[in-house]
């Protein structure tokens, strides 16, 4: 299937050795291939555990894997979208949601991009009570909140995100309650509440805390105001396992291990159902997941095209690893690697050493830092795994390299061309000529 991904891609652009044709060509040679049952079967396994009658589901989160191959595959499959900007609302809108819900989080947003969102069917999720300013004359019929956790806990906190005192995200929890009398007294009669506490966190525990927090929120509001939460969104951040277990060169500790979805699930049920016995009403739940839906949809593939020895031992790649998967060299970030021959067969009988796989750019940064694998050779290629949310999307075009093309494996069998590799007239069209 790779190297038919590969030509798939190679027939739809306009690469040239020679670079005679400079403004269409495509300088990367690598692929992103996303297995569209994957995709299905990670919602499916979602809603299975946590939403078995209904009721809630995940609210995909654009930003992770904007693709509208991908949108569209996760909107047939029950879920909405989590937007966070207005292109992503655009993007909502070009795939056609159904009635499927759609929220827009966004924080520094100009009374324009509200607006825009609300137009699109979108439900607002405040970043502050100031942003209630912009909407005077035109409220909508729900809004909600963000709520920044700090002062309500200290498990968990994520290394990416940050510690929440420091974060720009949310309406302290100190502010919560003045934040909805304000949107109340300005004739909003329906409300959600809304926080991220943790990002790629393999603990169903830190989770399931995050909806107890929650729900506790929730009852002080209805004590304060009188005001019973249609919805409560626990947020993201449920992570993957990028490590796996059967590479004998990484240390794989307790904190690798996948995350627990069933237990998660059986959990927030309970949970969801001992509020309502006490109290005689139930939220709705939302999450926002990306990652652990679509991450282990996707691969990267990229040629290995020459070899240093220099006081370490590179491997350099005809792809870009800033453009194609920057989260490898900025956080650093895991991926699992096998290195496949020049016929695609997965090395296995190679000596084990030392190296690392580097891209072009001028930047020194690494897809892989020093990472123990198979001696690799000019002509193999490498693939990198779980890059199917936060890879590409991540990418920039530093130094003008230009993007990989993706390609779907169509869950009814097939491979589908579904983003074209960027071209250097891509990402250099913006330019005003100097001849103008």
């Amino acid at each position: 299937m790779i190297p038919e991904a590969l030509e798939l891609v190679a027939r739809n652009g306009s690469s040239s050795p020679l670079l005679a044709n400079m403004p269409s060509c495509q300088l990367s040679q690598g692929v992103h291939l996303i297995d569209q049952q994957t995709l299905i079967d990670r919602a499916n396994e979602m809603k299975r555990h946590i939403w078995p009658d209904g009721g809630g589901t995940n609210l995909f989160a654009v930003k992770g894997q904007p693709n509208h191959w991908v949108l569209k595959t996760l909107l047939d499959a029950g879920f909405g979208l989590d937007c966070s900007s207005p292109t992503e609302i655009w993007d909502a809108a070009k795939v056609g949601t159904n009635g499927h819900p759609v929220m827009y989080t966004a924080n520094a947003t100009p009374w324009e991009h509200l607006e825009y969102a609300r137009q699109n069917g979108a439900i607002l999720n405040l970043d502050d009570d100031c942003y209630l300013d912009e909407l005077s004359g035109k409220m909508p019929q729900i809004i909600s909140f963000r709520v920044n956790l700090a002062k309500a806990r200290q498990d968990g906190q994520s290394k990416i995100i940050g510690k929440a005192t420091k974060q720009k995200y949310g309406v302290p929890v100190g502010r919560l309650i003045e934040a909805f009398r304000k949107a109340k007294k300005l004739g909003i009669k329906n409300f959600g509440l809304h926080t991220m506490y943790a990002s790629n966190c393999r603990s169903w525990e830190t989770h399931a805390k995050t909806l107890e927090i929650l729900l506790g929120l929730a009852l002080q509001l209805e004590a304060a105001l009188g005001i019973k939460l249609v919805f409560i969104n626990a947020g993201g951040g449920i992570g993957v396992d990028y490590k796996h277990p059967d590479d004998q060169s990484i240390k794989y500790g307790e904190d690798d291990k996948p995350f627990n979805l069933e237990m998660y699930g059986a959990d927030a049920n309970r949970q969801l159902a001992e509020f309502e016995s006490v109290h005689g009403w139930r939220p709705v739940l939302y999450l926002e997941c990306a990652r652990y839906v679509a991450a282990p949809a996707g691969i990267w593939v990229a040629p290995i095209i020459s070899v240093t020895q220099k006081y370490r031992r590179f491997a350099c790649m005809a792809a870009c690893d800033g453009a194609d998967l920057l989260r490898a060299g900025i956080y650093p970030a895991h991926h699992h690697i096998v290195v496949l021959d020049k016929d695609f067969q997965e090395v296995k009988d190679r000596k084990i050493i030392r190296q690392s796989i580097v891209g072009p750019l001028c930047e020194n940064i690494h897809a892989v830092s020093q990472r123990l694998l198979p001696e690799i050779r000019v002509g193999d290629h490498v693939v990198f795994s779980d890059t199917g949310c936060h890879g590409i999307e991540m990418g920039m075009n530093y130094n003008g390299w230009t993007k990989s093309g993706q390609v779907m494996h169509l869950a009814g069998g097939g491979l589908q061309l579904i983003s074209l590799p960027q071209t250097i007239a891509d990402i250099r069209s913006l330019q005003v000529p100097l001849n103008q």
